[in-house]
């Protein structure tokens, strides 16, 4: 059997914060034994996108991802925090 392999090469992060204020929340969450337990659920997939295309639609599709990214992030602001493994919780403070 043939193993097909994409080199994925990463030319920029970008911190997304939500799009509007969050409910007042503790500085840090601390994760609940089962999530501690539970094995990392790494979903790989890469969307695609057309490379024959200008640079204008580009730009406006990373808009668009970025807006929506920001829109959610307001309504599920934990996700928003960043997760420090060896204090196994999730940060608020950092953003």
């Amino acid at each position: 059997m043939v193993e097909l392999r994409t080199k994925v090469k990463i030319v920029s992060r970008k911190l997304i914060k939500p799009a509007a204020p969050t409910p007042p929340h503790p500085k840090s969450y601390k994760t609940s034994s089962i999530d501690q337990l539970a094995p990392p659920a790494y979903v790989p997939f890469i969307l695609y996108y057309d490379a024959n295309v200008d640079k204008n639609e580009v730009d406006e599709r990373i808009k668009r991802l970025e807006k929506s990214l920001s829109e959610i992030l307001t309504l599920y602001y934990p996700l928003a925090g960043r997760y420090i493994k060896d204090k196994q919780l999730v940060d608020f403070t950092t953003q």
